[in-house]
């Protein structure tokens, strides 16, 4: 994952494999369990995104911190009790 000016990016074996605009994100979740997995959303109808993106971090809290603050999304963090619920493409749902 790498963060930029006006996204975030994300990088899989030195490919792009999606682009999320600040702008386009709509929030952050994070489990309370110890796992580091966390979702940035994104609206569902957006075409160019391929639904929310399911991440894992060793170090969670430096990441969603940076992540918040790169987004001035500060106050879009939500903490959820065991599993995280999110949408995939095609308006799909997972959790």
């Amino acid at each position: 994952m790498l963060l930029t000016a006006s996204s975030v990016i994300i990088v899989e074996e030195a490919k792009l494999k999606q682009r999320i605009e600040y702008t386009a994100l709509k929030g952050i979740s994070v489990s309370s369990l110890s796992d580091g997995v966390f979702v940035l959303h994104v609206p569902s109808d957006d075409n160019k995104q391929k639904g929310d993106v399911v991440l894992q971090s060793e170090h969670i809290i430096e990441t969603l911190t940076k992540v918040a603050i790169c987004s001035d999304k500060v106050n879009s963090i939500n903490i959820n009790q065991g599993s995280i619920k999110f949408s995939v493409s095609q308006g799909r749902r997972g959790s």
